[in-house]
């Protein structure tokens, strides 16, 4: 399936995982995969590098919003709590990334859609 030119363009927010000494921005073939083929949209990976960005001129160049699943999970902190190694891994640099991006969305009226990871991101941001 070819996209369209005008297909809409859908961000899905990164995980950032270090290993062996390398940081890696990744998101789950499966998503990206739907997005495009599912969805006819076109998908593009937004790296957890919110210093670099603001969520509010992200959502003004996307048409759609995916928050994906992750084996990470939202630190507590954001929801006061301390963090329990039981409920390891966290990213910050997602959680970074995603709650003010929700926010965002949410004001903006910008399509939201959030899966496993995402839903609990999506219940932070909300409070």
């Amino acid at each position: 399936m070819t996209l369209a030119p005008d297909a809409p363009l859908v961000f899905l927010p990164a995980c950032r995982l270090d290993k062996a000494g390398q940081s890696y921005h990744t998101i789950g073939d499966k998503y990206v995969r739907a997005v495009a083929t599912a969805a006819g949209c076109l998908p593009a990976m937004l790296p957890s590098l919110a210093p670099h960005y603001d969520a509010e001129t992200v959502i003004a160049r996307a048409d759609g919003i995916v928050l994906t699943g992750s084996p990470s999970n939202v630190r507590p902190e954001h929801y006061g709590c301390d963090a329990d190694p039981r409920a390891e891994p966290y990213d910050a640099w997602r959680d970074a990334v995603t709650l003010p991006l929700i926010r965002a969305a949410i004001a903006a009226g910008c399509p939201l859609l959030a899966i496993c990871r995402g839903m609990q991101e999506l219940n932070v941001a909300l409070g």
